[in-house]
């Protein structure tokens, strides 16, 4: 799902599984990643685990302020530690991961900042059916995935929740979103907005391994203080899912969406 606003930014990944898991596996390759790893091995009992995770990373970015002229040019050196809880109870899971993002610029010290996220979901599968719920919490001024130029404090709260029901090849499919985003510069809390969101999906299963799907999505969104951002969105789209290679998975979606605003400046595309 895919929330965006005026304001630059576009939140937020249909969940943080696949992020939290690259994390994992790339952190391995480093001693202390290893280290971790092999404390978080004891830190298991029964089904219950406790998974500690650290990474670093060094990025060479080209355009620090992403800007059109005169970019700025800057080494960034970044701790990932992070921790993962998995409680699952026979079909069912539940997962609650904290991570943080300690960024230090080398020419542009002011720039240094932490991130940090909590997030809790819980998968119940029954026989034909099942239910999906997510809650994520970020306290950020990331400009990764925006267009800000300068750092932006805020708070963002997600909420989702999905379920379905499997009727032989086919299953239907319902879910909310409820997204939430505060500023806390008093100068940008204009821009403070939340977004509702409706989904509908029904799946085909095309082979035992592959699914067609068609989606769709309606938004609004609606701001605190400036009303003529509010508006309303529209989408259609198609895809499929599923593993078409071993160890290989896919999904991918394609369609149009319609976006009107209260100020009359509407706006179709294709995503």
């Amino acid at each position: 799902p895919l929330f965006a606003d005026e304001g630059g930014y576009s939140s937020y990944p249909d969940t943080n599984a696949n992020l939290v898991q690259d994390e994992q596996e790339a952190g391995q390759k480093s001693d202390a990643s290893s280290a971790f790893q092999r404390f978080g091995d004891r830190l298991q009992y029964k089904n219950f685990k406790i998974s500690p995770r650290y990474r670093q990373e060094y990025v060479l970015d080209s355009n620090v302020f992403l800007e059109h002229q005169d970019e700025k040019t800057d080494s960034i050196f970044r701790e990932l530690p992070g921790i993962r809880i998995e409680a699952p109870i026979k079909d069912h899971s539940f997962t609650v991961d904290y991570g943080a993002e300690l960024e230090q610029f080398v020419k542009h010290e002011n720039q240094n900042d932490q991130n940090q996220h909590l997030s809790a979901t819980a998968g119940l599968n029954f026989t034909d059916s099942y239910l999906y719920l997510s809650d994520r919490l970020a306290d950020t001024s990331s400009r990764a995935g925006t267009t800000f130029t300068q750092r932006t404090p805020r708070f963002e709260n997600t909420f989702g929740v999905t379920g379905g029901y499997k009727f032989n090849r086919i299953t239907p499919e319902l879910g909310y979103e409820n997204f939430v985003r505060h500023y806390k510069k008093e100068g940008n809390q204009s821009l403070d907005y939340k977004a509702n969101k409706l989904i509908s999906r029904f799946f085909v299963d095309t082979t035992p391994k592959i699914k067609t799907f068609v989606e769709y999505a309606f938004t609004d969104f609606d701001y605190d203080e400036d009303k003529s951002r509010d508006g309303v969105s529209n989408k259609l789209l198609g895809g499929w899912k599923g593993s078409f290679l071993p160890k290989t998975s896919f999904h991918g979606k394609f369609g149009w969406e319609g976006l009107n605003y209260n100020d009359d400046e509407d706006s179709n595309n294709f995503v």
